[in-house]
């Protein structure tokens, strides 16, 4: 017969069982709950990633479709991408110390740009994201029409940092060369930074009557 002990012991060996085995449960729910969330932010953040691409292609797309007689309704809807104090560099990072203010000085730089010349065409090469998804790149090639000469094959990279409240626009920079812009505008207006002996030579007469 068993002793006294036995059936103690037996209890205290199922017991053990049973909190190893509660344990384990524990530590597996735990671990499956956690893999759950992390998926469910993963999904969360790849559909916010995509929503805020879709957005800076958007407005990619209205802005290459601006002219100087666009209506008042798609410099309103241009703006509305924008948070009201954001600070963007539409032109270059030439300008850095002079950034337009929220929406207003926005849509009144594009305006006062349209005059000069506009985009005929900006196609999207490729595109990136920054680890938190607020920071969107996109490289870019476009075709400018600058009082009517076509200059072709402008890249760029408009980088769009987004208000995590509000999911506009808080910060804006385009990164382009422009020289060839400014050459091409002073053949037109006479006004600019270069020499006469300068425009005149092959280089640049090469490229201001690019598509003439």
């Amino acid at each position: 017969m068993a002793g006294p002990d036995a059936g103690s012991g037996l209890a205290s060996t199922n017991s053990s069982s049973c909190i190893s085995l509660i344990t384990s449960m524990a530590a597996a729910t735990t671990t499956l709950v956690g893999r759950s969330m992390a998926s469910l932010l993963s999904t969360h953040l790849n559909i916010m990633a995509d929503d805020r691409m879709n957005q800076l292609e958007d407005l990619y797309i209205l802005w290459a479709s601006l002219r100087p007689e666009s209506g008042d309704e798609q410099f309103i809807a241009f703006g509305d991408y924008f948070h009201p104090f954001c600070v963007a560099w539409l032109s270059s990072m030439r300008d850095y110390a002079n950034p337009s203010r929220g929406r207003k000085e926005i849509v009144e730089f594009v305006k006062a740009s349209l005059k000069n010349y506009h985009y005929e065409s900006r196609d999207i090469v490729s595109r990136s994201y920054s680890e938190d998804y607020l920071k969107i790149s996109i490289e870019g090639k476009a075709s400018m029409n600058i009082m009517g000469t076509l200059l072709e094959n402008v890249y760029e990279t408009v980088v769009a940092t987004f208000d995590q409240t509000t999911g506009l626009i808080s910060d804006l920079k385009v990164y382009t060369c422009r020289s060839h812009l400014v050459l091409v505008l002073q053949s037109k207006t006479g006004r600019g930074p270069y020499s006469e002996a300068y425009l005149q030579s092959p280089e640049a007469r090469s490229v201001s009557f690019l598509g003439q």
